[in-house]
C-alpha cells in the first residue's frame, strides 16, 4: 500500500474515492439512465422532507368525517349546518352524545413518565358494545356505527339494527 506522511493522510481522507463522491462534491446532476436524473449536492435539502406531526385529537368526534358528524347531529335533532368544528362542539355539548366524545387512550408507563394524566369519563369500544348488548342492539361495526345505533335507540329516530335472536 501507500505510505503517507502526516499532512498527506489528511489530504487523502478529503479526496473522493468514487465517481459518485466526486460528482456529489462537485454538486452535479448524475444521469441514472432512462431519463431519470438525481440532483446530488452538498446536503442542502435534497432529501425527503417530513411532515410536521399532526396535533392530537381531543375528542373522538374530531376523528369522524363531516358526513358522519351530520348523521349524528340529525339523530340528535341539532342543526347540521356549519363547519366541522361547530358540529363537534354541538355534539360535545349535547348530554346524550357527550359521553361518547371523550377520547379514551391507553395509559402506558411511557405516558406516566412524561407526566401525562389518564383520561376518565370516555367510553371505549368495549363499553359501547356492552351498552348496545344491554339495549338489545347489534354489536357489529365500528365505534361510529355503535354510537349512531345507540343514539338512534335513545332518541327514537330511525330504525337501529337489532341484535339477532339466539336459537
Amino acid at each position: 500500500r501507500h505510505t503517507f506522511f502526516a499532512g498527506e493522510r489528511k489530504l487523502h481522507a478529503a479526496l473522493p474515492h468514487s465517481h459518485d463522491e466526486m460528482f456529489s462534491l462537485a454538486g452535479l446532476d448524475i444521469d441514472l439512465g432512462f431519463g431519470v436524473r438525481r440532483r446530488r449536492g452538498f446536503g442542502g435539502g435534497g432529501g425527503r422532507r417530513r411532515k410536521a406531526p399532526k396535533p392530537p385529537k381531543n375528542s373522538y368526534f374530531e376523528r369522524l368525517t363531516v358526513d358522519q358528524l351530520k348523521a349524528l347531529a340529525r339523530t340528535l335533532g341539532v342543526p347540521v349546518s356549519g363547519t366541522k368544528a361547530e358540529l363537534v362542539a354541538r355534539l360535545q355539548h349535547d348530554d346524550r352524545s357527550a359521553p361518547y366524545g371523550v377520547e379514551v387512550k391507553r395509559f402506558t408507563m411511557a405516558a406516566a413518565a412524561r407526566g401525562d394524566t389518564p383520561t376518565f369519563g370516555g367510553k371505549s369500544v368495549d363499553a359501547v358494545k356492552a351498552e348496545c348488548r344491554a339495549a338489545g342492539l347489534s354489536v357489529s361495526g365500528s365505534k361510529y356505527d355503535l354510537v349512531l345505533r345507540l343514539l338512534q335507540h335513545k332518541c327514537g329516530v330511525g330504525s337501529p339494527k337489532r341484535a339477532g335472536r339466539a336459537a
